[in-house]
């Protein structure tokens, strides 16, 4: 009835592995919490470590720190050290066996260290969470709880907890008589732990091979295991270890029929158990060599003797303890013909069992009780869920009509605005077409009364200056007196008919019709020493108003900068290609504002908008200006 009574200890060993203080070493850091010089965060940490040193020694103790500490770590939005205090809390209440106001602690924590995505302390509740499930034989959940505790472990690197959390999962399947899953994983844990140098869990990893190899009667594999955990445990001066892996070869020896190797084990064991002090070791190991002498049958006396006192140094709470005392003394009264005290032990062992029986169904009501107040918090969680979900559904539905009626106006309202703009675009543009139309027709009106002129100039005015010339040049020859007065008349004469032919070009250039606008904007800038032309591209003839309005543009640009820019250089850019045509005219002159580049240009900025082209302008006083008039040619 004794085999697996081990199991629960090393869960709780495991779980406060960490734990390095005894208890007359706590009274310091208590006494260090008087200290009003502390900063919180010291504060903090000394709550932790009492409420974790004091889950050993004293629960009430455990508990108060840990909510003094869960209230400082509030007030001072310490997240972390409010985790902590928490997940202490909940391990108070587990090792106290209140494993539902532990489960809440744990849950409080988990999403504290969620929230804050903290996956150490997340494996850590993960690890707490298992043990709890371990504890109440809810297995399934102690392995899924288990296996993420791992796999936090694991991402962290954290390979103590690995190791320490794979040796409680063994201790589970032990509990839970799966030895085909336990023997792997304690020799996996006995690899990791040698691997780590942790020659303590080594021997945990003995131990648990020990026990599965007895349950499954391989007593030789048992003793290899159970002498290997002795050799560590007492190299390592661990004497309850020490007893229990003797107690373990005690119980193989007597099952070989090895009665007085049994018997030397158990004395041994006796003896450390009498070392340590322990009374539920001592009655143990007493009960367990009373037992061997029983079985050897040579010193029935001294089993006697060792039986009554482990009864009456036996923990009357421990009722297996007290049923295997009473079997105990019912077999050896019976060996020694003393039906008397036979049947008054029998009777105890009745009562015991009987005991036994009320405490199982006291224990499965109570378990009935908290999978019952599980299932009803579960089921209300679901519940409210639920509730969310609708509240939720209905939120978005709601949401969604409000949304789409707020799109369907705005919708409308870009559609009216829309809707004006088009028709003011559409007003703007039957405006615009009347400007265009009008301009063309003034500047297509100049342009014929400029042809006229220039052909009245040139045939007209200039044939008869040029007879007024041959005319004097006559006289001259014949009155050779007055020649030199001639022949001032005769200069005065040329540079008129000069002029008066500047004149009938500027205003309708025959070559432009015959030779394109490069030839002739070129020409036109040889008038002056000032202006420089520069010509990219090829020579190619564009429509006539084309032609002529880039001209007329030209010609105005240059003559602008020649007469108001104070410009001692001019540069006239033309650049023609079967896709657009582009003309620059830059100086270093004295530049123009906004208001003079405005009205300065208006006759060219009715000529640009003609043809629909694009002019930029660039200009800062003192630094000259630069325009560009750019058009694409429509093929």
């Amino acid at each position: 009835m004794k085999k697996y009574v081990i199991i629960p200890f090393y869960i709780v060993l495991f779980l406060l592995s960490f734990t390095v203080h005894g208890q007359e070493q706590l009274q310091p850091l208590e006494e260090k919490l008087e200290d009003s010089s502390l900063t919180t965060e010291e504060r903090l940490t000394l709550y932790d470590d009492l409420s974790w040193e004091y889950l050993n020694y004293n629960f009430e103790k455990s508990v108060s720190y840990a909510r003094q500490g869960i209230e400082l770590a509030r007030k001072d939005a310490n997240v972390n050290m409010e985790t902590r205090l928490i997940r202490n809390l909940g391990v108070a209440y587990y090792m106290n066996q209140m494993y539902e106001q532990a489960a809440d602690q744990y849950d409080r924590a988990m999403a504290l260290a969620i929230t804050n995505k903290d996956e150490s302390m997340q494996a850590a509740i993960y690890f707490a969470i298992a043990n709890m499930h371990n504890a109440t034989n809810n297995y399934n959940k102690a392995v899924e709880n288990y296996i993420k505790a791992i796999e936090l472990f694991e991402k962290t690197n954290n390979k103590a907890r690995i190791i320490v959390a794979k040796a409680n999962m063994c201790s589970m399947y032990i509990g839970m008589r799966n030895y085909a899953v336990a023997e792997p994983l304690a020799k996996e844990v006995i690899a990791l732990a040698e691997e780590a140098g942790d020659e303590f869990t080594i021997g945990q990893g003995y131990n648990h091979l020990m026990i599965i190899y007895y349950a499954q009667e391989k007593d030789d594999e048992c003793l290899k295991y159970a002498h290997k955990a002795l050799e560590t445990y007492k190299r390592l001066d661990y004497p309850l270890e020490v007893f229990t892996a003797m107690i373990q070869v005690g119980r193989v020896y007597v099952r070989q029929g090895k009665t007085s190797e049994a018997l030397d084990f158990v004395r041994q064991a006796l003896g450390v158990a009498e070392q340590t002090g322990y009374g539920q070791y001592i009655v143990e190991a007493k009960e367990m060599l009373a037992r061997v002498m029983l079985t050897d049958g040579k010193n029935m006396q001294n089993a006697e003797n060792l039986a009554l006192e482990a009864l009456q140094e036996a923990d009357t709470t421990d009722y297996r303890m007290m049923v295997n005392l009473s079997d105990l003394l019912l077999k050896i009264y019976i060996k020694r013909g003393n039906g008397t005290l036979a049947n008054e032990y029998e009777q105890q062992k009745h009562h015991w069992l009987h005991k036994i029986y009320e405490t199982d169904l006291a224990n499965a009501a109570r378990e009935m009780d908290i999978k019952y107040e599980t299932e009803k918090k579960e089921a209300r969680i679901v519940y409210l869920s639920e509730e969310r979900k609708l509240y939720f559904i209905l939120a978005i539905v709601g949401g969604s009509g409000v949304i789409l009626l707020i799109i369907t106006l705005l919708l409308f309202n870009r559609y009216q605005q829309l809707k004006r703009l088009r028709i003011q675009e559409q007003v703007e543009k039957l405006k615009q077409e009347k400007r265009l139309v009008a301009a063309s027709s003034l500047l297509d009106g100049e342009n014929c009364e400029r042809g006229r002129l220039s052909r009245e100039l040139h045939d007209g005015l200039g044939g008869l200056l040029t007879m007024v010339r041959l005319d004097l040049t006559q006289v001259k020859k014949s009155i050779s007196n007055e020649s030199q007065k001639l022949e001032e008349a005769i200069t005065l004469m040329d540079k008129s008919i000069i002029e008066m032919r500047r004149l009938a070009h500027n205003l309708m250039p025959e070559s432009l019709a015959r030779f394109g606008l490069k030839p002739v904007l070129e020409e036109f800038c040889k008038g002056s020493e000032r202006v420089n032309f520069h010509f990219y591209g090829e020579e190619r003839r564009y429509d006539e108003k084309i032609q002529v309005n880039f001209y007329r543009i030209a010609c105005e640009l240059i003559n602008n900068a020649l007469k108001h820019s104070d410009a001692t250089e001019i540069n006239v850019q033309l650049i023609l290609s079967p896709e657009k045509l582009s003309l620059t005219v830059s100086d270093n002159g004295r530049g123009m504002g906004d208001a003079e580049a405005k009205e300065g240009l208006t006759t060219v900025r009715s000529r640009v908008e003609l043809l629909g082209a694009n002019m930029n302008i660039y200009s800062q006083p003192g630094k000259g200006s630069e325009i560009t008039i750019e058009l694409t040619v429509k093929q």
